[in-house]
């Protein structure tokens, strides 16, 4: 009965020892890598010379570089709350194809390809999560999930210009423009992360988060480009405990 008694003052204490570790919150500032690439495509029409044209593009962003700042506060031993601002940007390369309506005759469309150029594409963020949270010695672990509230920015072809000679059976293409679109839209994240404690109130982490929503927008009348945000996003930095 003594060493039972002895065994279980012993756990009470590394629990409590446990307890005492535990940080109240942390403050955290990464840079972040979106993985993959994000692709989309819109097909639109036009009306010009009495009949109906159309524009057909494919928009494709490779990997975003980006930051995020946020803040953890820990209601519970190993439950908490974490909100915070990301923000990324990802050069858009793109293609298309443009059928013109003839200015003599009917259903003889002149086809040109172009590509796009200076395009971009803008995501900010904030999120809101529930943490679960646990450690071991200097190692700090976390799974998280929540709301993420999306600004999305896309640029995408506002016209496609073009030159044309007698007898217009033909055009070259002379350049797009671009038209900046911007919606909000909320989605949700998913993801865990790996701390360091190289000090009482000094760190390093490593995160990676899984987030979505899918935006709707309406470049022209009756035209509708569909994007889903988010991705998957790899990020590392540092970590202030309190």
């Amino acid at each position: 009965m003594r060493s039972i008694s002895v065994v279980t003052t012993l756990a009470c204490c590394a629990l409590a020892g446990s307890a005492a570790a535990q940080d109240k919150g942390r403050l955290f500032a990464n840079g972040s890598f979106g993985v993959g690439s994000l692709d989309y495509s819109e097909s639109r029409t036009f009306t010009q010379f009495v009949e109906q044209g159309r524009i057909a593009a494919d928009y494709k962003n490779k990997g975003k570089l980006g930051g995020e700042i946020g803040l953890q506060y820990n209601v519970l031993p190993h439950l908490g709350l974490m909100a915070g601002y990301t923000l990324s940007n990802r050069d858009t390369t793109g293609t298309f194809t443009a059928t013109v309506p003839h200015p003599f005759f009917f259903n003889q469309p002149r086809t040109a390809q172009g590509e796009t150029s200076g395009y971009s594409y803008k995501e900010n963020a904030v999120f809101v999560d529930l943490v679960g949270t646990g450690r071991s010695g200097n190692w700090e672990f976390d799974v998280f999930g929540g709301a993420t509230f999306f600004k999305i920015q896309p640029d995408v072809i506002s016209e496609v210009q073009y030159t044309q000679t007698y007898p217009y059976d033909s055009i070259t293409i002379t350049g797009a423009p671009k038209s900046s679109l911007s919606a909000n839209k909320t989605g949700f994240n998913v993801g865990a992360g790996l701390d360091y404690h190289a000090g009482a109130h000094f760190g390093f982490g490593l995160q990676g988060r899984f987030s979505r929503a899918k935006v709707t927008f309406t470049p022209t009348p009756g035209n509708n480009l569909e994007i889903e945000a988010g991705g998957f996003q790899a990020a590392a930095g540092l970590r202030l405990y309190f």
